[in-house]
């Protein structure tokens, strides 16, 4: 990117300066024209009028740029830039825009060295072939070194055997964007139905800020967030896994997106309490069995009662209750079952309803109630 400077004397100074070199160098950018020399820049020594050179009226801007008619691809034949001073580890971009005299013959190379000469270099890209027509290309390269070229260097397409002019011009090296990074984690994978988690995103930018972090769920945005913390709380409505991503944005425009982050929400189970209507009783008599019965995330299907493991009865809707007749002697067990909306089944505690005999009832009269 270009930077706007102050306009103070220093400034002013600077503005001289850049006029009398065609080479332009700021805190970001690194670019030329060769608007009327390649000033700074090495080129390849001449040999039989085949080397790099700087050549007027060709560029992009109609008033200067490289050509070279080169032999067949050899390492004596580049251009490269003036050292450039660069940041190690730094993702730098190189654009450019080159043309050919002859179609189908020649492509670019583009490659880096800590010296301005091409024998050594790492090639970082080819272009297709140099079309007739000046066209733009770029390239990414991370910065090994911090004082580094860019070299630039025509490949010719083997068996063409072509002799053929090749035009170099504004060439641009840049600092490169990095994108942010971003980590997605959940409060809990999993999770009752009508509760709550929350989504949290760890975003970094090396070289930037983030913007936003945004939200998906099964790739449909559900929320963002424009500060960090970077977090979503979601209520968990819909049974099932569900798999979430986050998006970061950073300042400039470049974005991440998070793996894949599974929450499970499970049915919330109903409760369920049975008491009696009375634990001691005489046989022949009755008595009910009442299960208060409840469920947190819909509703309760059914209730059913047990006595000793048996099904005697179910009810369907409140008052859950089923009328017992305590027919035999002893104590009995009875449990209820509560079944809600989605089929979850949970069991009630035990009930001991115990059963007694009625005990004989004597009535005692006498012949006479007065006797000598």
């Amino acid at each position: 990117m270009y930077l706007k400077p102050t306009r103070t004397p220093a400034f002013l100074a600077f503005c001289v300066l850049i006029f009398l070199s065609t080479f332009t160098i700021s805190a970001q950018v690194y670019s030329t024209q060769f608007t009327t020399n390649a000033q700074g820049w090495t080129l390849s020594p001449q040999q039989y009028g085949l080397a790099w050179i700087w050549y007027n009226n060709v560029g992009v801007d109609s008033s200067g740029g490289l050509r070279t008619k080169e032999t067949p691809d050899t390492t004596r034949f580049f251009a490269a830039s003036p050292a450039l001073q660069l940041t190690v580890g730094q993702q730098y971009r190189v654009k450019f825009k080159t043309k050919t005299a002859t179609l189908n013959v020649r492509k670019m190379t583009v490659a880096i060295n800590g010296q301005a000469k091409r024998l050594g270099s790492t090639p970082i890209f080819t272009s297709p072939l140099i079309p007739l027509n000046f066209t733009e290309y770029s390239t990414t390269f991370t910065a090994t070194s911090a004082t580094t070229h860019v070299i630039f260097y025509g490949n010719q397409i083997a068996g063409s055997g072509a002799y053929t002019f090749v035009y170099l011009d504004d060439v641009v090296i840049e600092q490169s964007n990095q994108a942010p990074t971003v980590v997605l984690t959940a409060s809990n994978t999993s999770v009752l139905r009508g509760s709550n988690f929350t989504l949290q995103a760890n975003a970094q930018d090396a070289d930037g800020s983030i913007t936003k972090v945004e939200f998906f769920k099964s790739g449909v945005k559900i929320g963002e967030d424009l500060s960090a913390p970077f977090e979503l709380s979601i209520p968990a409505t819909t049974l099932g896994t569900h798999v979430f991503t986050a998006k970061a944005t950073d300042n400039a425009t470049a974005t991440a997106v998070s793996a894949p982050v599974s929450v499970s929400v499970t049915n919330a189970p109903p409760t369920v309490a049975l008491t009696a209507s009375n634990t001691s009783i005489l046989r022949g008599s009755n008595f009910t069995l009442q299960a208060t019965a409840q469920d947190a995330d819909g509703s309760i299907a059914k209730v059913e009662f047990f006595k000793s493991g048996v099904k005697i009865g179910e009810d369907l809707s409140a008052p859950f209750e089923f009328n017992a007749v305590g027919t035999s002697l002893g104590t009995h067990v009875f449990t209820a079952k509560a079944t809600d909306n989605d089929g979850a089944i949970v069991e009630s505690a035990l009930v001991s309803v115990t059963v007694t005999n009625v005990p004989p009832t004597i009535d005692l009269t006498a012949s006479n109630a007065s006797i000598l």
